[in-house]
């Protein structure tokens, strides 16, 4: 369904031709950010504090690099009055990497709930995901769409709540810091299941093809008129006014073939697929490493 054309918006007005593959496309590549979000906040707390005590080190001759390459850690956490006070500022980086994914899915479930609207007809979600009404016989809502949706609130709740607990502590350990444990648990939990309904959902998901190109109408192809214009040597401003005065009357009326046209990177018609691919590729490569190195440390440790 990649080549199947919709109406694209911006300020939730019809603008421009789109397509099935742009729209899911541009959430596979901001998830993919998000895995490096997530990357970027396992090697910060890739860092061992064993051996800071109680915030200012002990007086045996402990070896605290022995400790960090044993237990599989990248790097001793070095100022031991900061491994303390670094608690609750790591427990937040995750927090965040977690409320960029949960923000992903809340723009991707909207996106989704409305243009398998009867108004718009575009998607058709399952049935099985949509229960219906306990009072309106006629009716199929699409409850864990809106469930993951205000879940991503939760998750910033979580993020607030967190860095709130250790805004105001003085330096060294302080028993707060037990608090800012439990929203990172409940926030990967959320998280977690939240990705596995959506995507079950979305493997699920039908495109009414018929439909999306029946949505089309004359304006959304005038920007393309004027650029067309302009290609062909009329002033920007001479074209923008000429094609305003009578948007409904632009000759191009094929939404395939507009958005096939579209050969830029990045575009409708060259969708740079192959990019995310290999991103996906290093992604899953970084994770069966990390994965190894843990199970590894673990039996080094059973030894």
């Amino acid at each position: 369904n990649h080549a199947v054309p919709i109406p694209g918006r911006t300020h939730f007005q019809r603008a421009m031709p789109s397509s099935v593959g742009l729209w899911a496309g541009a959430f596979a590549e901001s998830l993919l950010d998000d895995i490096q979000l997530l990357q970027g906040t396992f090697r910060l707390i890739d860092q061992c504090p064993l051996g800071s005590a109680a915030s200012y080190g002990v007086s045996i001759p402990i070896d605290r690099q022995y400790c960090t390459d044993l237990l599989g850690f990248n790097a001793v956490q070095n100022n031991v009055l900061y491994a303390n006070n670094s608690r609750g500022k790591f427990e937040a980086a995750v927090l965040h990497a977690l409320v960029q994914i949960m923000n992903d899915l809340s723009k991707a479930t909207t996106d989704i709930i409305i243009f398998s609207a009867p108004e718009f007809g575009y998607f058709v979600l399952p049935e099985k995901f949509c229960p219906g009404s306990s009072l309106m016989p006629q009716k199929r809502n699409p409850c864990p769409l809106e469930i993951i949706r205000a879940k991503s609130a939760v998750l910033q709740g979580l993020l607030f709540q967190n860095l709130e607990i250790v805004r105001a502590l003085p330096s060294g350990y302080n028993r707060d810091f037990q608090e800012t444990k439990r929203p990172v648990m409940q926030g990967l939990e959320i998280t977690g299941m939240s990705l596995r309904v959506f995507f079950q959902i979305l493997s699920e998901l039908q495109v009414d093809k018929e439909v999306c190109i029946d949505a089309f109408t004359p304006e959304l192809f005038a920007t393309d008129q004027v650029l067309k214009l302009t290609s062909s040597g009329v002033p920007f401003r001479d074209a923008y006014k000429q094609v305003a005065k009578n948007p409904e009357n632009v000759s191009e009326n094929d939404p395939v073939a507009n958005i096939l046209s579209k050969k830029h990177l990045g575009a409708t018609g060259n969708l740079g697929l192959s990019i995310s691919n290999a991103k996906i590729q290093d992604a899953q490569h970084w994770v069966d490493l990390e994965q190894k190195k843990w199970v590894d440390v673990l039996e080094n440790l059973r030894v």
